[in-house]
C-alpha cells in the first residue's frame, strides 16, 4: 500500500488476518539493538475472551517473544498497540531470561503515520515516538533477551511452541 509519502506500494499493509514470519532470526540475547520504522493503525481490536478464557488485548507491530509459551517464558521484546476502553496505546517489553517483563505505555491516535524506535544499548532500554524519548529504563547489563520464539511482523507468531498466534495488526508498516 502507499506509504507515509503517498508512494505506491511503498508500505507493507495487514489486513488483521496475517502477519510476516521470519524463523527464529533476531536474537539480541545482551548485544545493543534498534529497530526502527513508521506505523499506522487502521484500527486495533479491543480485549477479548472465549469461554472467559484472555485471548488478546494488542496489536503486534514487531514481535520476538515476550509471551508466557516461549522458552525462556516471557523473553525477547516486542512492540504493540493496546486498546484500553478506545484509548490507543504504544506499548514496548522487553522480557529476559529472569522473566521480568518491562514495558511502557505511551499514548497514540489511529490514521495517521508515526515513528517508532525501540532501543537497547548496555543497560538502557528506551522507546522513542516521532523522535521524542518517552520510556527509559535501567536493567542488568548481562540481561539475555534471546527466546526461541520467531521474529514476525504484523502479530505475535508463537512458533515453535502449538499455541494460537494472535495481536493481528491493521494498518501499515513502512
Amino acid at each position: 500500500c502507499a506509504d507515509r509519502s503517498s508512494n505506491p506500494n511503498g508500505a507493507v499493509c495487514f489486513d488483521g488476518a496475517s502477519f510476516w514470519s521470519y524463523g527464529d532470526t533476531l536474537d539480541v540475547d545482551t548485544a545493543d539493538f534498534s529497530i526502527a520504522y513508521w506505523v499506522r493503525l487502521d484500527s486495533v481490536p479491543p480485549p477479548f475472551y472465549v469461554s472467559g478464557t484472555y485471548l488478546s488485548d494488542a496489536s503486534i507491530l514487531v514481535g520476538k517473544g515476550t509471551t508466557v509459551y516461549g522458552y525462556p517464558e516471557r523473553a525477547g521484546y516486542s512492540i504493540m498497540v493496546r486498546n484500553t476502553n478506545g484509548v490507543y496505546s504504544l506499548s514496548a517489553l522487553w522480557g529476559g531470561a529472569v522473566n521480568d517483563l518491562v514495558y511502557d505505555e505511551t499514548p497514540i491516535t489511529l490514521n495517521d503515520w508515526f515513528h517508532v524506535v525501540q532501543s537497547r544499548c548496555g543497560t538502557q532500554q528506551t522507546l522513542h515516538l516521532n523522535g521524542q524519548l518517552m520510556f527509559d529504563i535501567t536493567t542488568d547489563a548481562n540481561r539475555d533477551l534471546g527466546v526461541d520464539i520467531v521474529f514476525a511482523l504484523g502479530a505475535l507468531d508463537r512458533d515453535p511452541t502449538g499455541h494460537p498466534d494472535q495481536g493481528w495488526l491493521i494498518g501499515a508498516l513502512d
